[in-house]
Protein backbone atom coordinates (compact mmCIF):
# COMPACT_ATOMS: atom_id res chain seq x y z
CA UNK A 1 0.00 0.00 0.00
CA UNK A 2 1.42 3.49 -0.83
CA UNK A 3 0.86 6.15 2.11
CA UNK A 4 0.52 9.40 1.21
CA UNK A 5 -0.18 12.50 3.56
CA UNK A 6 -0.46 15.90 4.10
CA UNK A 7 3.39 17.61 5.05
CA UNK A 8 1.09 20.63 7.71
CA UNK A 9 -0.63 18.00 9.26
CA UNK A 10 2.24 16.02 9.70
CA UNK A 11 4.32 19.12 11.40
CA UNK A 12 0.86 19.51 13.23
CA UNK A 13 0.87 15.89 14.88
CA UNK A 14 5.09 16.48 15.49
CA UNK A 15 4.12 19.62 17.49
CA UNK A 16 1.08 18.18 19.56
CA UNK A 17 1.81 14.72 19.91
CA UNK A 18 5.58 14.12 19.10
CA UNK A 19 4.49 11.68 16.44
CA UNK A 20 5.47 12.05 12.75
CA UNK A 21 3.70 10.37 10.23
CA UNK A 22 6.38 8.98 8.66
CA UNK A 23 6.67 6.43 11.18
CA UNK A 24 2.95 4.87 9.85
CA UNK A 25 5.52 3.36 7.12
CA UNK A 26 5.92 0.33 9.78
CA UNK A 27 2.46 0.23 10.67
CA UNK A 28 1.48 -3.64 10.38
CA UNK A 29 -1.61 -3.60 9.10
CA UNK A 30 -1.58 -7.35 8.49
CA UNK A 31 -1.70 -7.88 12.28
CA UNK A 32 -4.03 -4.78 12.85
CA UNK A 33 -6.41 -5.92 15.92
CA UNK A 34 -9.21 -3.60 14.44
CA UNK A 35 -10.08 -2.25 11.19
CA UNK A 36 -13.24 -0.35 10.54
CA UNK A 37 -15.33 1.83 8.18
CA UNK A 38 -15.70 5.48 9.73
CA UNK A 39 -19.27 6.11 8.66
CA UNK A 40 -19.39 9.80 9.58
CA UNK A 41 -17.01 10.71 6.76
CA UNK A 42 -19.37 9.16 4.03
CA UNK A 43 -21.14 12.46 4.06
CA UNK A 44 -17.96 13.78 3.13
CA UNK A 45 -18.05 11.28 -0.27
CA UNK A 46 -14.68 9.63 1.04
CA UNK A 47 -14.71 6.43 3.60
CA UNK A 48 -12.49 6.96 6.25
CA UNK A 49 -10.76 3.39 7.71
CA UNK A 50 -9.49 2.97 11.44
CA UNK A 51 -6.68 0.22 12.37
CA UNK A 52 -5.09 -0.14 15.27
CA UNK A 53 -2.49 -2.21 15.41
CA UNK A 54 1.33 -2.17 15.78
CA UNK A 55 4.46 0.57 14.81
CA UNK A 56 7.72 0.36 16.57
CA UNK A 57 6.74 -2.44 18.73
CA UNK A 58 3.64 -0.08 20.03
CA UNK A 59 0.09 0.23 19.99
CA UNK A 60 -1.27 2.74 17.97
CA UNK A 61 -4.28 3.92 15.93
CA UNK A 62 -4.52 4.76 12.20
CA UNK A 63 -6.91 7.18 10.64
CA UNK A 64 -6.64 6.99 6.57
CA UNK A 65 -8.86 7.15 3.35
CA UNK A 66 -8.15 5.11 0.36
CA UNK A 67 -7.85 6.74 -2.63
CA UNK A 68 -6.60 5.98 -6.19
CA UNK A 69 -3.27 4.03 -5.79
CA UNK A 70 -2.65 5.68 -2.34
CA UNK A 71 -3.59 5.83 1.24
CA UNK A 72 -3.66 9.11 2.48
CA UNK A 73 -3.27 9.36 6.74
CA UNK A 74 -5.56 11.39 8.23
CA UNK A 75 -4.10 11.08 11.83
CA UNK A 76 -2.55 8.73 14.64
CA UNK A 77 -2.34 8.33 17.92
CA UNK A 78 -1.15 7.05 20.73
CA UNK A 79 -1.65 7.92 24.35
CA UNK A 80 0.57 5.82 27.22
CA UNK A 81 -1.04 4.83 30.00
Amino acid sequence: MHLTFDDAKNQKNIEDRKLNFELVYSFEFESARLYAVDATARVLREIRHRALGLMALRGYALVFVETKGNSNVYNKANKRR
